[in-house]
């Protein structure tokens, strides 16, 4: 076995010991990688017998490289060499820093090169986040931090060198890494049970040494549980106003990176810790929901728990509820990762939507005749003046089967100069249909030319695969054109409230809205709206909370307008 000794933070001997240990605590099963664990891990080198031990007070101190578990490479510091010589036993001490190699060792690595962490990974997908990493942490998650790793130190002492910590995690596929640590390690010590106890319940009754802070902190997560917490407004680089979807619950959460990423209505699978006068999130999944996903996990939480309304805290720390809550959120989470499917475009009478152009010519000096005939036919609009040398018919059908608030639907449109005819429709039967009757009206003076097609369903299908490859950074628009867009936004939603919805099963938000068992759908329906809003440019959103004004309507976890 080998051992590296450090001079001045760097490798710089290599001794040898005579034996092989017989018992190396960590295996590869037990962590996965898992950079909270594996940072945090015991080593143990037992030796056979007529060994002699380190002196515990030399100050020698260990650091597990992650590699392969199987071939184990403790570096030392602090040890005499005089310690080197000879058979040696050694119990190492617990680890108390996180992080797996100096920063000083990774300047000259490539970040295409392997890390020297030994993880495998490329430098730029391992190490290189942490060194990059800004130094910028709450003392709260420092605190937590900590005592994480004195739990799984504790953890690791109190059921042996062999404690799979993950063994019980409600996904068992799910692997733990740098991202998922976030939400697995806090389960470990905090929510998991082993032998029927908590790790922090067992930990605070036999710790010998423990400060009046660190008790006050796990008492705290004691009384702390996983829960789903939804986003109701966000101070960019501060914090978050957040209400818990299963108990009701509303508190500021300080939270200085999450509030740079995280949006109006967006959903997380949490655990907050209350302090006096402020809350911080410890413990979070890595995949926030959208309002409605994050509503259907609330819906079997729910169903699983046999509870119709409000959740006590006191139940949600209970372990069935806790396993609920991690395999729904990670169903959904799936789902939501999932590639949508490209909806299929169709007008008001159900036709695939197909943008239709006929175009015709016309007889010399019949421009005039032709416009009368076309103005003459049932349902014809036609402008008195024309625009850019072309006059206008539209030609209408009254009512709209997609929205109760139009009178009327444009079925299409035909633009007339000195010398050609177009007609424009949007599907191929409404084609056939005006062109039979334009054709019928005009008779000699018009000759059919061509018909050309452009396919919407085609460009969305392009335009979504394009959306899922690399992201091209969004243009800022000139004020006028956001005005523009503003108000078209203004003008659809007003129309919006009386139009009929597939989701609200074909009642309008109105009729949703006076109907008490529509009305959580609806509120769920007006988040996803928000959500959505809510990351586009500032100068482009629409502020859906006056929807819920005009249409009467409290949040349904129970906030007056007001709050959100």
């Amino acid at each position: 076995m080998q051992l590296w000794t450090m001079a001045d933070e760097r490798p710089c001997a290599l001794f040898e010991l005579s034996h092989h240990p017989v018992d190396l605590l960590p295996r590869r099963g037990a962590h996965n990688g898992a950079g909270m664990v594996g940072d945090f891990a015991e080593l143990r080198l037992r030796v056979a017998h007529g060994c002699r031990r380190w002196d515990q007070g030399s100050g020698t101190r260990m650091r597990m490289l992650r590699g392969d578990w199987g071939i184990v490479r403790p570096v030392v510091h602090g040890v005499h060499r005089q310690a080197a010589r000879g058979e040696i036993s050694a119990v190492g001490p617990c680890i108390e820093e996180p992080g797996l190699v100096d920063d000083s060792c990774m300047g000259d690595v490539g970040r295409n090169d392997p890390c020297p962490c030994g993880s495998g990974k490329k430098y730029k997908k391992c190490c290189a986040l942490k060194v990059a990493a800004p130094a910028r942490e709450a003392p709260e998650h420092a605190l937590d931090r900590e005592l994480v790793s004195k739990l799984f130190r504790f953890g690791r002492h109190r059921f042996g060198n062999h404690w799979d910590p993950f063994a019980e995690f409600p996904v068992p596929d799910m692997e733990a890494d740098e991202v998922t640590a976030q939400l697995m390690a806090p389960w470990a010590v905090y929510e998991a049970r082993f032998d029927g106890r908590r790790i922090v319940d067992l930990y605070l009754e036999n710790a010998a040494r423990i400060t009046p802070a660190e008790r006050s902190w796990l008492m705290r997560q004691q009384l702390t549980s996983l829960s789903v917490w939804e986003v109701a407004s966000v101070e960019p680089g501060v914090g978050m106003d957040v209400v818990d979807l299963l108990t009701t619950e509303q508190c500021f959460a300080r939270e200085v990176s999450g509030s740079n990423v995280l949006v109006a209505r967006d959903v997380v699978l949490a655990r907050i810790v209350h302090l006096d006068g402020y809350s911080v999130f410890c413990g979070m999944h890595p995949a926030p929901l959208p309002p409605r996903l994050a509503a259907d996990v609330v819906k079997v939480v729910r169903s699983e728990l046999g509870i119709k309304r409000k959740v006590t805290r006191v139940r949600l720390r209970e372990e069935d509820a806790v396993d609920v809550m991690i395999q729904a959120w990670e169903a959904a989470a799936d789902e939501h990762q999932r590639p949508k499917p490209i909806p299929k475009l169709c007008n008001t009478d159900g036709d695939p939507l197909l943008m239709t152009t006929d175009r015709y010519g016309l007889e010399p000096g019949t421009r005039e005749e032709v416009l009368r005939r076309l103005a003459s036919l049932e349902s014809a609009v036609a402008d008195h003046e024309p625009e850019g040398g072309e006059w206008h018919v539209h030609f209408e059908r009254p009512g709209n089967p997609m929205n109760k608030a139009m009178d009327n639907t444009i079925v299409g449109h035909a633009r007339v100069t000195d010398t050609a005819l177009r007609l424009e429709t949007n599907s191929i039967r409404r084609a056939d249909a005006l062109r039979t009757r334009v054709e019928t009206a005009c008779g000699w003076l018009i000759a059919h030319q061509s018909r050309e097609h452009s396919d919407p369903q085609a460009m969305l299908e392009r335009g979504v695969g394009q959306r899922r490859g690399k992201k091209k950074p969004r243009e800022e628009q000139p004020p006028e054109m956001l005005e523009a867009l503003r108000a078209l936004k203004a003008r659809h939603y007003e129309t919006w409230l009386d139009i009929g919805l597939p989701a609200l099963g074909g009642r309008t938000p109105r009729e949703a809205a006076a109907r008490p068992r529509m009305r959580p759908k609806l509120d769920v329906l007006l988040k996803e709206m928000e959500n959505l809003e809510s990351r586009l440019p500032e100068g482009e959103r629409f502020d859906v909370r006056s929807l819920r004004a005009r249409l009467g309507l409290r949040d349904e976890d129970g906030r007056s307008e007001s709050a959100t």
